[in-house]
């Protein structure tokens, strides 16, 4: 009987230590997955209109959080602490237009899922942004990126600037970020194909993956540079560097993401960064890449 309970316990054990390997990998990419990111349609798209570009872009810091590292990036230390920003980030144009990307959430939305670590100031700063925004877009439609807009009290004044795509409103993920059915409903769908420009300077690309309703936003400013925000297909630089993706815990039964295509999406997106010429924003990773 001491065996058998020995046994059993062994099995157990060796089931747990199986199950835990499992459930912090990550995802192989098949052979033939792969995702089109072309830079120059990119750049056609957001200068074929010839009006004036943006001249100017500010980063906001909202909230801050943490997440542990092998959650983030799978194979990393069980033990390590990944430090989490939540930005905005405002373009604006010689005439005085604006454009509001990825508005992030509340702070009691903050609190229930990350705790401490959000600044209420910033906060309004953004929403006094979003009541005079030309356009509000968002990379994709989890609570963090359009939180910002469901929890406006100016909502019914920003409602006709805001471009979330059809894939965005009509995911599931987008219940969490407790749009009022009616507002939700007041949004007009934003329908294109693959690229598309919605205004001088700005091009998406369509991503799904981490989510549905996941984009690429492509700006160029007047000056040339050159910005391609890339919403949370990544968390951390190092999902791009490593070429390893969330674990397999939280990427399929907490997101609900192909890991595949986020993987091939990885992958385009390491071809552009060992390119230089585009500056990728990696939306929640404080610091730039070592």
């Amino acid at each position: 009987m001491k065996r058998i309970v020995l046994l059993m316990g062994g099995v157990f054990v060796l089931a747990t230590i199986a199950f835990a390997v499992w459930a912090l990998g990550t995802a192989e990419v098949p052979g033939e997955q792969k995702f089109a990111l072309d830079m120059n349609r990119l750049r056609q798209a957001a200068t074929a209109s010839g009006e004036p570009l943006p001249v100017a872009m500010e980063e906001f810091d909202i909230a801050h959080g943490e997440f542990p590292k092998a959650v983030v990036v799978s194979g990393a230390g069980l033990f390590e602490k990944n430090d989490m920003v939540f930005r905005t980030h405002i373009l604006g144009y010689a005439n005085g237009d604006t454009v509001v990307i990825d508005p992030v959430h509340n702070g009691a939305q903050h609190q229930q899922l990350f705790g401490e670590g959000f600044n209420e100031k910033t906060w309004a700063f953004m929403q006094a942004a979003l009541t005079n925004a030309s356009l509000v877009l968002a990379t994709h439609e989890h609570v963090d990126h359009v939180g910002g807009i469901a929890k406006s009290p100016s909502f019914a004044s920003i409602a006709p600037h805001v471009k979330l795509t059809e894939e965005q409103i009509n995911s599931f993920a987008i219940a969490d970020a407790d749009f009022a059915p009616a507002d939700l409903q007041a949004l007009i769908p934003l329908t294109y194909d693959d690229y598309y420009s919605p205004a001088p300077g700005i091009a998406l690309k369509k991503a799904p993956g981490h989510s549905p309703g996941s984009q690429m936003i492509y700006v160029q400013l007047a000056s040339g540079k050159e910005y391609l925000f890339i919403g949370d297909i990544a968390w951390s630089w190092d999902n791009i560097l490593l070429q390893s993706g969330r674990a397999r815990l939280v990427s399929r039964f907490f997101l609900g993401e192909s890991q595949a295509l986020v993987a091939a999406e990885l992958a385009a997106l390491d071809a552009v960064w060992q390119q230089g010429d585009v500056t990728i924003i990696v939306s929640h990773d404080p610091n730039e890449p070592q």
